[in-house]
């Protein structure tokens, strides 16, 4: 099963990766998005996540290959429905991805 470092020596299982996009208004504009839109969720497959120094493959002809930096947070239980205040009892811990 893959997995990520969430810290030192630690790693955990990732199984399930939930994206959020056009959240940061200077990137919307930069990609010329409408700055209107709701932000927009997906998710990814866990083995897009690569491991910190490893290379990163992509077409040869690719001109326009973009750095991003995302936050990871890692859940250590899930649920529906949390209320607000409870919702940090879920969370594992943090870490930060730059690709």
């Amino acid at each position: 099963m893959p997995t990520v470092a969430i810290a030192v020596l630690v790693c955990v299982s990732r199984t399930k990766i939930y994206c959020v996009g056009r959240n940061y208004l200077a990137h919307v504009r930069e990609m010329g998005n409408d700055e209107k839109l709701p932000p927009l969720y997906f998710a990814k497959a866990p083995d897009m996540v690569v491991e910190s120094g490893s290379t990163i493959p992509y077409p040869s002809l690719t001109s326009n290959l973009q750095h991003e930096v995302e936050l990871v947070v890692a859940m250590k239980s899930g649920g529906e429905n949390i209320p607000v205040d409870k919702a940090l009892d879920h969370v594992y811990g943090y870490a930060v991805d730059s690709t």
